[in-house]
């Protein structure tokens, strides 16, 4: 395979990726057996283009350009998860089905562990409908809302993946998304989104698989109290929101993937004596703009 990169196209002009990588390389289109994007991106400093970088192959015997300082071999590096079936006495237990919570239980589902997930807020369907009568209405689901619920608060603010793009493993995520649902751009889009609309048949589709493995995802509950014995959790304490009752499970591999919006759960390992560091945080901010406007300055033209 050969990484051809840097390419730029005006927004305004129709690509075909074969003819594109044929005209870098120098050879005829039919030359190329298979293309594909690796990475797409948008420059509009000066005029609007897309900036593309491809994949190709050719056909044997097929000699390039020579010198092309954009043309190089490719060897793709996959990510692989070390699988492995574990013997474990008690179930591990999931605070928070999250994007985090979410691939845990999906990597322990997958490993025989039959992880047992606590959820505070609804599954996703069920909480869109909450969420939309507060949206509507007003009435505001302390437990169940754009920050609490299956999913997590990326669900509902259009699933922006933009952290850990230089980590080896963040491919092997993508197209878990991909094969569970997610568009396929977002395997090379420099700033991929999957959209809430998406994400919901996503979120269910990782969640049945979750299930169909032997996992447990209990709603409506929230962690509210922990033993520790001798440095060790032993049990945990978990409240039945919708029945309010609580109960104890015993625990001896707990994992907190419970957001940064989970105060009362911070307070408590707080009280607990649990070790804590404060992480620094950004706080984003949006403008709107007409949409004229935007068009003008990116494509020079009103389209």
């Amino acid at each position: 395979m050969l990484k051809i990169s840097d390419i730029k196209i005006p927004v305004t002009e129709k690509t075909d990726i074969y003819s594109v990588a044929a005209k870098a390389l120098g050879v005829e289109r039919s030359s190329i057996v298979s293309c594909k994007i690796l990475r797409k991106s948008v420059d509009a400093r000066k005029e609007a283009v897309y900036v593309y970088t491809l994949l190709a192959e050719i056909k044997n015997g097929i000699r390039i350009k020579k010198d092309l300082k954009n043309v190089s071999e490719y060897v793709e590096k996959k990510y692989a998860f070390p699988y492995s079936d574990i013997e474990s006495g008690v179930r591990p237990v999931i605070i928070g089905l999250g994007p985090a919570g979410l691939f845990c239980g999906l990597m322990l589902s997958r490993c025989g562990l039959r992880p047992v997930i606590i959820e505070r807020g609804e599954s996703v369907l069920k909480r869109e409908k909450t969420i939309l009568k507060f949206w509507r209405d007003g009435e505001l689901n302390e437990n169940s809302n754009v920050q609490f619920g299956e999913g997590g608060a990326g669900t509902f603010s259009d699933g922006k993946l933009t952290c850990g793009l230089n980590d080896k493993r963040m491919r092997f995520v993508i197209e878990e998304f991909i094969k569970a649902g997610a568009p396929e751009e977002i395997g090379y889009l420099a700033k991929p989104h999957i959209g809430t609309d998406y994400l919901k048949e996503v979120v269910s589709s990782i969640r049945e698989e979750i299930i169909s493995l032997g996992g447990e995802i209990r709603f409506s509950s929230r962690l509210c109290d922990m033993d520790i014995t001798d440095g060790k959790i032993s049990s945990i304490t978990v409240e039945d929101i919708e029945n309010s009752k609580k109960y104890a499970m015993e625990c001896d591999l707990l994992v907190l993937a419970t957001g940064h919006s989970s105060r009362d759960t911070y307070r408590m390992l707080f009280e607990k004596g649990i070790q804590m560091e404060k992480k620094p945080f950004s706080v984003g901010v949006r403008i709107e703009h007409k949409r004229k406007y935007i068009n003008k300055l990116q494509y020079k033209k009103d389209v």
